[in-house]
């Protein structure tokens, strides 16, 4: 991901700043790679796809519990300890 690191700066400070991100797909990625976690290659994902809400938080509150979008992906990440995933 050398190509994103005016973005990853961005996110350092931000994290720096104790900014609060919400992040979806790249942007996730780019988040953990910006702070050292690991973002690997995954089975590819293209098309409609099921999203399961798993934790309630004010952010998504509003959201369905289930809701149908679109993914064009082939990567992912193992988030930091700090991260919180809700879907």
């Amino acid at each position: 991901m050398g190509v994103y690191e005016e973005e990853k700066e961005l996110i350092r400070e931000a994290i720096k700043n104790e900014i609060l991100i919400l992040s979806i797909c790249l942007g996730s990625q780019l988040i953990a790679s910006a702070i050292g976690c690991r973002v690997y290659s995954y089975k590819r994902e293209l098309g409609l796809f099921e999203v399961k809400k798993y934790e309630d938080d004010e952010i998504v509150k509003d959201l369905p519990e289930k809701l149908m979008v679109f993914q064009w992906n082939n990567d992912t990440f193992k988030p930091s300890k700090d991260a919180k995933c809700f879907a």
